[in-house]
């Protein structure tokens, strides 16, 4: 079961990465006097860049999931409003559609 406790604690968790990524200057490039270390530099810094916006975007999703909860919406598919099953928001607890119109909308795009 998905309790406010859980995503509170993800929500914790994934901020604390997010903070560790910013605090030990993993979101920098380092100025390296060879070439083959500075593309290198550059590439772990695009990587670590690429984490800290899906960190951010879950938080602000699990943000969202946890206003959805206060509402007493969450778990009702935004498109069309039934139940969101319980093994989708184990797995994905800010979801926001069920299975069949998560599909839809992926196919449509």
């Amino acid at each position: 079961m998905i309790d406010m406790k859980r995503l509170l604690a993800m929500r914790a968790e994934m901020e604390n990465a997010l903070r560790k990524l910013v605090t030990a200057g993993e979101l920098q490039a380092e100025r390296c006097a060879d070439a083959l270390d500075e593309a290198r530099s550059l590439t772990r810094r695009e990587e670590n860049t690429n984490v800290a916006i899906r960190l951010r975007g879950n938080i602000t999703d699990i943000e969202e999931a946890i206003r959805r909860m206060d509402a007493g919406t969450f778990g009702t598919c935004g498109d069309c409003k039934g139940d969101i099953p319980l093994s989708r928001l184990a797995a994905i607890p800010w979801a926001v559609k069920c299975i069949k119109c998560k599909e839809l909308l992926e196919v449509a795009t």
